[in-house]
């Protein structure tokens, strides 16, 4: 492969890459808001036992209807986040391709590729993700990404089933009773 194919692919692949990245952010924007507002009528109906003696009724509806969003918004940030490590991975292997005697800057030393940076290094082009050489084996720094997104969604799993289970033992807090 040539430089100039490595160009084309290389422009592609980062449309692509920022799209995935898009895609996680909506996704989690998403879950976030719905679950905020979800979160906002069951401590309403708690607060001002407006529902009275359905209140704890509507909070297990409302948990269950949380757990289940926060899962499907969890399994569509899985799919983003395995897109992303493909298409890390496929522009890792078509740098690969790049022989390195056609870079512009070849002052720098090959030694490198064993860190991880072989797009940087054979292409001169940055990281979509930056210099993972500081990290133990292949495609951790997409790993921090990952975590951050999905563990918001597993901690409202977490509150929601807590919700789930508590909900006899929490009083109505105010309001009428």
């Amino acid at each position: 492969m040539n430089i100039d194919q490595f160009e084309k692919y290389y422009d592609f692949t980062i449309r692509c890459i920022d799209r995935e990245d898009n895609l996680t952010h909506y996704r989690l924007t998403w879950a976030l808001s719905v679950n905020t507002v979800l979160f906002g009528f069951v401590f309403a109906s708690k607060w001002d036992n407006w529902l009275g003696e359905y209140a704890n009724y509507f909070v297990r509806g409302a948990s269950l209807y949380g757990i289940l969003l926060t899962f499907f918004s969890l399994k569509a940030i899985y799919a983003a986040q395995n897109q992303l490590k493909y298409l890390m991975k496929s522009l890792e292997d078509a740098a690969r391709k790049v022989d390195p005697a056609l870079r512009i800057d070849s002052t720098s030393k090959m030694d490198h590729e064993k860190f991880n940076n072989i797009i940087h290094e054979r292409t001169g082009y940055p990281r979509p993700f930056g210099d993972g050489s500081y990290l133990a084996g292949k495609h951790k720094f997409i790993q921090w990404g990952k975590w951050g997104a999905t563990t918001y969604c597993w901690m409202i799993i977490g509150i929601w089933l807590g919700l789930l289970i508590f909900i006899e033992h929490i009083p109505a807090i105010g309001g009428k009773q």
